[in-house]
């Protein structure tokens, strides 16, 4: 759907975050990962960061591994203020929220011996003037199913780049550690049919309720959950 593009939003300033992946986001398919990459995706904590003093504004998301050794989060704040010229205000602000979500971060677990449980995921990325919807099944029992090498595979088929894949790795790790949160404590929790379990991963029986769709994005009309990206969101796997 081609739209003409709307005049912007005032807004404060909002710098941009580039920071280098820990995790390469390769465009070529990625096998699911096995034995030791199991913990490794398992480690990861997906961190949202939005802080705004005086006229400026900082929005960032990534990845940070749980048990990183080599650079502790006050090197890392102190690494990103001065990689984007950011007042001296603004470290205490975004160490404190980076704190807090690493210290609230409870691993995903996967209990395999349990069976399959399939939970609907969505997605709602808005980056680069294209917005990106999509719905899948996941089963997260299954210790094979993880989003990095999903979302990397997605971006190549639909031609996006990187930005995309970590972006759509992100959103989906976020609802899993949320699954995971409340599935011990919520038996209700509302899960697809045995009419919509996909025969092949990720995708239900309905083909058009279950594909991605890309269009062409002139207004931001955020949904709940949505991450747009062209004003300052960014998910990077970062050191």
């Amino acid at each position: 759907m081609l739209s003409v593009e709307a005049p912007p939003i005032p807004v404060a300033p909002i710098i941009e975050a580039e920071v280098q992946p820990q995790i390469p986001i390769s465009t070529e398919k990625a096998p699911p990962p096995k034995g030791p990459r199991l913990e490794l995706d398992n480690d990861l904590i997906p961190v949202h960061l939005n802080v705004e003093l005086g006229d400026t504004q900082f929005k960032d998301f990534f990845f940070w591994k749980a048990s990183e050794s080599n650079l502790t989060p006050q090197e890392f704040i102190t690494r990103l203020c001065d990689d984007h010229d950011l007042p001296s205000s603004f470290d205490s602000a975004l160490l404190e929220q980076l704190n807090a979500q690493i210290e609230a971060f409870i691993p995903y677990r996967f209990d395999s011996a349990a069976g399959e449980r399939y939970h609907a995921l969505g997605l709602d990325i808005w980056m680069d003037g294209f917005h990106l919807t999509d719905k899948v099944l996941w089963d997260t029992n299954d210790p094979n199913n993880h989003p990095v090498p999903f979302a990397t595979t997605l971006a190549s088929d639909l031609g996006l780049d990187s930005r995309f894949a970590v972006a759509i790795a992100h959103q989906l790790y976020t609802q899993l550690v949320t699954i995971d949160r409340l599935r011990n404590t919520h038996t209700d929790l509302e899960l697809p049919t045995a009419a919509a379990i996909p025969s092949a991963p990720f995708r239900g029986i309905d083909s058009a309720e279950w594909a991605p769709s890309i269009q062409l994005a002139a207004t931001w009309e955020p949904m709940p959950g949505s991450v747009r990206g062209d004003q300052g969101y960014h998910s990077e796997l970062s050191d």
